[in-house]
């Protein structure tokens, strides 16, 4: 073997005459001879490996495939049955809607007949306590009262009052509420099977609850006479004086003139004849709450603004000049 040659520029010469004798020495190639024969041994090993693939995986592959295809087979039963079998769970669907709907149809019918009866056979007392119950409902829907109120303080900048509004809203709707659940256990009596003595205590009960609401608007509870038969406690007001007992009257509530005193009545005997029939009780020509709907709602019942430099007036000044302004204009 000839000397390893290595650049001169690397090594002098006798390094690499040392070299080349580690090189040719016999240990170097025994070291190299082992390497060569780990390497053999690997590389005979991942043969022996390769060899026996089949062998290892063969068995466990012909399982696995034997399972997907019974999967794949059972899939494609599953997609040609689906859809008769959804066809199948429509149509019990259909027949299991349809018992439904019979069901409750008879049953409806049934609850119909059962309180058609209940009701033909009522006690008509309660017919006429649940009317009195909603009119006073009716009525008290028409009594909310807005106000401006001077608060003692002025405008830093203005020198104007300042006003805050005062309202009874929260009033008017807790005894609407109190008379809705009235009208609620009116409406149970008439399917209750009860005596006429049972109704009776029951319709005294309902009036003691509701009393204090309804005299407390000036309105007239209904209760029940010695003979039992339902009545007003109170003479029935008419509905302006009911609106003015509660302060919210307006000349838009008095009842419309008569055509023939129009010609030959006049103006103010025409007033004194409105402010008269209002003031009957009953009167046929007096305001309905029918009448009331468009004229009780009124944002503001001051009649004023700020800016018009007499504001320190009450707005209950404004609206009786208003007021009297109107009925003489008249």
């Amino acid at each position: 073997m000839g000397i390893l040659k290595f650049g001169r520029t690397q090594f002098s010469e006798a390094v690499a005459r040392q070299l080349n004798d580690i090189a040719t020495s016999p240990k170097w190639r025994e070291e190299i001879d082992e390497a060569d024969k780990a390497k053999v041994a690997v590389r005979t090993e991942l043969k022996q490996q390769l060899d026996t693939l089949n062998e290892r995986f063969d068995a466990q592959l012909e399982q696995a495939s034997a399972k997907r295809w019974e999967v794949e087979r059972h899939l494609d039963d599953l997609r040609k049955r689906l859809p008769v079998q959804i066809r199948e769970a429509e149509e019990a669907c259909v027949v299991a809607r349809g018992a439904v709907w019979a069901i409750e149809q008879a049953k409806g019918k049934e609850e119909l007949d059962i309180k058609r009866e209940l009701y033909d056979s009522r006690d008509t007392r309660i017919d006429e306590y649940y009317m009195h119950i909603s009119d006073a409902w009716n009525m008290i829907n028409h009594l909310t009262r807005e106000e401006f109120v001077f608060t003692g303080k002025y405008n830093v900048w203005t020198q104007r009052p300042i006003l805050e509004t005062e309202s009874n809203g929260s009033e008017v709707k807790a005894a609407m509420d109190i008379l809705r659940a009235a009208q609620k256990k009116v409406e149970e009596l008439a399917l209750m099977p009860l005596l006429r003595a049972e109704i009776s205590e029951r319709l005294i009960a309902i009036s003691k609850e509701i009393a204090p609401t309804i005299k407390k608007f000036s309105l007239s509870c209904p209760v029940l006479n010695a003979d039992g038969e339902v009545e007003l406690s109170d003479s029935r007001l008419s509905n302006y004086l009911v609106l003015r007992a509660n302060g919210v009257e307006c000349v838009e509530d008095l009842p419309p003139p008569d055509p023939k005193d129009l010609t030959s009545t006049p103006a103010s005997r025409i007033k004194e004849k409105r402010t008269a029939i209002a003031m009957g009780a009953g009167s046929v020509n007096a305001a309905t709450i029918g009448d009331l709907g468009v004229h009780r709602a009124r944002q503001s019942r001051s009649g004023g603004s700020s800016s018009s430099g007499l504001v320190n007036r009450s707005a209950k000044w404004w609206r009786n000049r208003k007021e009297i302004d109107d009925i003489d204009g008249q």
